[in-house]
């Protein structure tokens, strides 16, 4: 992941920043940056980094959906082995409260990422 934030405001206008992609034979390639949108009076300049933080945090959805999936899986699978010990980690707080997040995401954005 970039340390560079992929959204940014400048003044009352969010931009979309450039992406830098380097290539197996070890050059860049270098999308274009562009404005997103321009914030009005309702809104205002000083919410323009709260905006920008946002989009920010919607770029790294797939990526911790993916991530916490993928830790659930690894984490159910090596108790239901049965090398750990014997117990349902079906049952557990915190398994329970990873299922119950990822079913929210993919009902609230069923057919928008697929």
């Amino acid at each position: 992941m970039s340390e560079e934030p992929a959204y940014y405001a400048n003044g009352a206008t969010i931009h979309k920043a450039p992406v830098r992609t380097r290539n197996q034979n070890g050059s860049t390639n270098i999308s274009l940056g562009f404005p997103v949108c321009e914030l009005t009076d309702w809104v205002g300049e000083e919410q323009a980094e709260t905006v920008a933080e946002l989009l920010c945090r919607g770029e790294r959805y797939d990526e911790l959906v993916k991530a916490l999936t993928g830790l659930l899986e690894r984490y159910t699978s090596l108790v239901n082995c049965g090398d750990c010990g014997n117990w349902d980690p079906e049952t557990e707080d915190d398994v329970i409260a990873a299922r119950a997040a990822l079913m929210s995401v993919s009902h609230s954005t069923e057919g928008e990422r697929k």
